[in-house]
């Protein structure tokens, strides 16, 4: 519990291929997404209304398949500062805790 309140419960996973983790950590929470193969061009992360959605097309191999996961983030979390890395085949998501949220593309380093 952050702030004494559950966050967890503004987050519902939609639709899941890869497995994630989801934690708290100084005051934002951070999402931890198996990627196995990607790199920072084959992920698109946008934020659309209360939805976060991540998809992620890995560029090896001959055939090109495209993975999707989505979350329902709650009014607490400030999509403007939302920031994305990856690194050693797993994408990190940080989400900060805020008043308000709008929509952003996310550039993923």
């Amino acid at each position: 519990m952050l702030f004494g309140k559950d966050i967890w419960s503004s987050f519902e996973e939609r639709y899941s291929v890869y497995s994630s983790n989801e934690t708290d950590e100084d005051g934002s929470c951070v999402v931890e997404i198996d990627v196995p193969g990607a790199n920072k061009n084959d992920v698109d992360i946008d934020v659309v209304g209360n939805t976060l959605k991540i998809n992620v097309t890995p560029s090896y191999g001959r055939k090109k398949r495209t993975f999707y996961k989505e979350f329902l983030i709650g009014k607490e979390f400030n999509s403007d500062e939302l920031s994305a890395k990856i690194s050693d085949g797993i994408l990190t998501i940080t989400l900060p805790l805020l008043k308000e949220k709008s929509g952003k593309k996310v550039k993923v380093t």
